[in-house]
Order: structure tokens, then C-alpha cells, then sequence
């Protein structure tokens, strides 16, 4: 009988336990703000149009829509087909952690440890969302994969194919270390970007994004009134170019990406993705045999790049 109400007991703290992670999420968030929504779009399940079905989600960006015509008076005016975007297969994969309490530990302490142990979920969910999409940056020179874009090369590269097949191939790539000449080759590259019918679609990055051994770099390239490195009075244009640093920790080599790697990213244009398929639930299991609870916490999300435009990186070393 004690046995019964001891897992009766269990199993109604799993609303519970939802309440108390959804609340560490929260204070999580609070704490230590994110950085993933500023560097990439958030599509939760009520924004997939009826994609909660499937185990796939494939998004097709906008094709370049041309020039407008002048239309004399008494004619109609010129009609034409959209060209299709890059379009990319997003496959859903499912994540999952759990906590495990004996029913002696529900015994003797029926909340303190267990609550710890669950907050504990709270508070990883939202570093791992941060890893993931930092993972696109990671592996941005790569085609390989999942790394591939809608194009099917890498989410900076000097290899973007038109989409009518027609034109030279586009570069999204930088050459050379974070500095003053690097940043203003960067730029006006940006500026001197078109779509896919050849019209001119300028850039107008808003976002420097770096590594941690770039922190010093990167704030005084940008952050100072003076331009970095000038012995007299020059006035840095940066800080208007450019308005805001981040510093991602997880782009860093020691999490397997690059401390020389820096992006440009013009927040309109960007199309990197995180798409939430199911928001996070708690299940509750009961072994009789081992007497153990369990708590079984799981979600699944893809996340990628699906056109290319709109970031704009170096690896940070010269090109040969």
C-alpha cells in the first residue's frame, strides 16, 4: 500500500515538475539573456503551417523579383513568374535527458533534491539551444552535410551559384584577420551585393559577431569615438556602420569552432533557422522491480541555414 501511494504521489508531481522547469527556464533567460535570437529566426509549431504532422520541414526562401517596368498609358502592365528560393529539407531530430529518484530518496526527501535535480533541466535547455545554433557558425565554412545551405555550399562562401544559372557566382567571403581594412572590404562588399536577376540588393549589416579571443578587437574597432590604432583625432564610422558586438563563448576553439572566425550579419536578410517541432514535455515511469521513479524530459528541433544572404564572414586568415 505505502508503495502505491508513494508512485501515485510520483506521478502527480510531473505537472509539477514542468511548472518548476518552465520556471528555470524563465529565470535562465532572465539571468543570462540568449544570444540565439538575435543571430537567427525562431519558428515555434504554430508557426509551421501545419508542418506538426510531419517529420521534416522544408523552407523555400524568395527568389530575386526583378525590376519594375515603365508602363506606357492605355497598356497592361508586365506580369512574371517568382522565381523559386533555395529550398532546404530541415529534418527534425529528438532530444531528451531525464532524472532518476529511488523511493527512498522520495522517502526521506520528497522535493529538495528532486527539485534541484529539475531545475537543473530548466536551466540547460536554453544552453542548448545557444550551442546548437552557435553550431551553424561553427561549421559556416563547410558544405558538408547539414552544413550545406539551400545552394548546397556553405553558409559563407565565394561559391553561390544564381538560381537562374545565369551570372557569376556570388562571395560571401572575407579574407584576412578582424581590423580597419578587413571590416571596410567587408563592407562594401555588402553594399555591392545583388539577388538572383542581377539587381542591385545592398546589404546593411547591423550585428559584428566574434569569438571570445576577438572581444578586445572587436570593441575597439567599434566602440570608441576615435578610430582604433589613430594617433590623432579620426573619427571611427564603424560605430555608426555597425552598431552592435556580440561575443558568442561558443564560437571559440576550445568548443570546436575558430578564434579567428568574425561575421557580418544583417538581421532582414538572415535565414538561419531554429525550428521547435515539440515544445519540451515531462513523462513519468515507475519501475516496481528497482522501486526507482523516473522523469523523462524531451523536445524536438532542427536548426541550419537555408539562403546565405545576409552573413558575411572571414575565417580570419588571409587568402593566398
Amino acid at each position: 500500500m505505502t508503495a502505491n501511494l508513494t508512485t501515485n504521489h510520483a506521478s502527480m508531481l510531473t505537472p509539477i515538475f514542468d511548472e518548476i522547469i518552465d520556471k528555470s527556464f524563465t529565470e535562465a533567460l532572465a539571468k543570462q539573456p540568449p544570444i540565439f535570437p538575435d543571430i537567427c529566426k525562431v519558428h515555434d509549431p504554430q508557426s509551421l503551417n501545419g508542418s506538426r504532422l510531419k517529420n521534416q520541414f522544408k523552407s523555400t526562401s524568395l527568389g530575386g523579383f526583378g525590376s519594375f517596368s515603365s508602363v506606357a498609358e492605355g497598356t497592361a502592365i508586365p506580369t512574371r513568374v517568382l522565381d523559386s528560393g533555395y529550398t532546404k529539407t530541415y529534418s527534425y531530430v529528438k532530444y531528451g535527458d531525464g532524472i532518476k529518484a529511488s523511493s527512498e530518496l522520495m522517502d526521506d526527501d520528497l522535493y529538495g533534491e528532486l527539485v534541484r535535480r529539475v531545475e537543473r533541466l530548466g536551466l540547460h535547455l536554453p544552453r542548448f539551444l545557444e550551442n546548437m545554433i552557435a553550431g551553424v557558425f561553427r561549421n559556416a565554412f563547410s558544405a558538408t552535410g547539414n552544413a550545406a545551405g539551400g545552394d548546397g555550399a556553405a553558409l559563407v562562401s565565394d561559391e553561390h551559384t544564381p538560381l537562374n544559372g545565369t551570372g557569376s557566382d556570388q562571395s560571401n567571403l572575407g579574407s584576412g584577420p578582424l581590423s580597419i581594412a578587413s571590416l571596410d572590404a567587408a563592407l562594401k562588399a555588402c553594399a555591392e551585393m545583388t539577388d538572383d536577376e542581377t539587381n542591385p540588393l545592398p546589404w546593411m549589416p547591423r550585428i559584428l559577431l566574434v569569438p571570445p579571443a576577438l572581444r578586445r578587437t572587436a570593441r575597439q574597432l567599434l566602440g570608441g569615438v576615435q578610430e582604433s590604432g589613430t594617433e590623432q583625432y579620426s573619427y571611427n564610422t564603424f560605430r555608426d556602420d555597425i552598431p552592435k558586438v556580440i561575443v558568442h563563448p561558443l564560437l571559440g576553439a576550445n568548443y570546436g569552432g575558430s578564434d579567428t572566425s568574425w561575421f557580418l550579419l544583417d538581421p532582414e536578410l538572415l535565414d538561419i533557422n531554429l525550428f521547435i517541432r515539440s515544445q519540451p514535455v515531462t513523462e513519468y515511469d515507475y519501475d516496481a522491480a528497482t522501486q526507482i521513479h523516473s522523469w523523462y524530459y524531451s523536445f524536438r528541433v532542427a536548426a541550419g541555414h537555408n539562403d546565405w544572404r545576409g552573413v558575411f564572414g572571414s575565417s580570419g586568415v588571409s587568402e593566398s
